[in-house]
């Protein structure tokens, strides 16, 4: 048995990385919450959440293309030697677009970021955090990608104890916080793949530029449509039920994420090991991968259901008690979405990024339909309704797509056998 098909040692520590930075962010998120409020918190994560959106943005889908192209050539070296030079000119194209739109950003938050200099800086190192990131699970080389995750959120969530300590937590230290961990956690990633002869450093080709972006860009355009999936019921409650109700949304979030930590780890390790494959080992990989989130998500939403009263006035205190409802709610989104998840990523490691996108965007649909209906009478409970059936309808579509791409690619061997 090959140790794709047969061995889960990289999922299940990839797993308990998730589960590790996780509980780090939730120990920070406490942090915010308990020293600034729902409102604090509410503040604080708006802003994250766009810089968030803008790195996503500037990435332009070669963060999918590294993971992709370091498997798919990982016999022609010449091509594969290209994209580590090819990341760094990209980062740094990208990340002079992202600085001028960090500074509109800054002078429309202004009264928030304290004239916005660190998020100035933050959009453009999250964004080569991220690609390092995509480059390291594209080598396999996952201790170093679980230990440049930990690392990042262990320094932000340090340094907001220490400030909170202090009693100097605010918006813009809490945003240099971020950054910081950010540059740190990229310069020892760098340092562990030079050392550890993974980093594959050849000539610039633009031919290779070419081939990874244009996959990069089918990614990057299956991927949109997803992240809007996720993040637009986030984005409508700050302007429409105000910073308290989205700091209380995103307390019940921020646990009910806990359910897809298995999940994302499999969706990254099928996407990187997969891509090399061929055939029904493919299958085999891609099938195994699914049975194991399906029964991961399900056991831990079970879990957090149950456990969601003590979880949430543990961690955020009796201010929050009604999130309480809302996490349960939210932890069958998450169910949900992280086997679509596995999914997408397993059509992705077929070469059809693109055809994850119908299902993201059926589900989008459903999800802004569902909004307009339910938002204005139930609030944050209608705002979670919507996810639910937005990834139920997404859910769908993804399992039709994959089967059919793989019993494609089935057929297409066996007549060429």
């Amino acid at each position: 048995m090959t140790p794709v098909l047969g061995n889960v040692r990289a999922p299940l520590l990839m797993s308990g990385t998730n589960a590790i930075q996780s509980l780090i962010g939730l120990g920070g998120a406490a942090i915010v919450a308990r020293s600034l409020g729902p409102a604090g918190r509410g503040g604080i994560n708006t802003i994250l959440l766009w810089s968030q959106l803008a790195t996503w943005l500037a990435t332009l889908g070669m963060g999918r293309s590294q993971v992709y192209f370091l498997g798919a050539w990982r016999n022609e070296a010449g091509k594969r030697d290209a994209l580590f030079p090819n990341l760094l000119a990209q980062a740094l194209l990208s990340g002079l677009g992202m600085a001028a739109l960090a500074f509109a950003l800054a002078r429309f938050l202004a009264p928030s970021l304290g004239n916005g200099v660190w998020l100035l800086l933050l959009i453009p190192l999250q964004l080569l955090s991220d690609l390092i990131g995509n480059y390291l699970l594209g080598t396999r080389f996952y201790q170093t990608y679980n230990a440049k995750k930990i690392m990042e959120s262990a320094l932000y969530a340090g340094a907001l104890a220490a400030a909170a300590y202090a009693h100097h937590l605010t918006i813009g230290l809490a945003l240099g916080a971020a950054a910081g961990a950010a540059a740190l956690s990229t310069l020892y990633s760098v340092l562990r793949l030079r050392s550890a002869l993974e980093l594959h450093w050849g000539s610039a080709r633009w031919s290779a530029f070419a081939e990874s972006f244009r996959f990069g860009w089918q990614a990057h355009a299956a991927d949109l449509p997803r992240m809007a999936l996720n993040f637009a019921p986030q984005l409508v409650v700050t302007p429409w039920l105000g910073l308290r109700a989205f700091g209380l949304y995103s307390a019940a979030l921020s646990l009910a994420g806990l359910v897809s930590l298995g999940s994302s780890a499999l969706a990254a390790t099928c996407f990187a090991e997969c891509s090399g494959l061929n055939g029904e080992r493919k299958t085999r990989a891609i099938q195994r991968n699914l049975l194991l989130a399906v029964c991961g998500c399900s056991a831990a939403g079970a879990v957090l259901a149950l456990t969601a009263p003590f979880a949430i006035r543990t961690l955020y205190g009796p201010a929050f008690d009604e999130s309480i409802p809302l996490a349960r709610m939210l932890t069958l989104w998450a169910v949900v979405s992280g086997i679509g998840s596995v999914l997408q990523h397993a059509l992705y490691s077929c070469g059809a990024p693109l055809k994850a996108a119908s299902g993201s965007v059926s589900g989008l649909l459903v999800t802004c339909a569902a909004l307009f209906v339910l938002l204005r009478p139930f609030g944050m409970f209608g705002v979670a309704s919507a996810s639910i059936l937005g990834s139920l309808f997404e859910l769908l579509i993804l399992s039709s797509a994959a089967h059919r791409s793989i019993r494609k690619q089935q057929v297409h061997q066996a007549a060429f056998a």
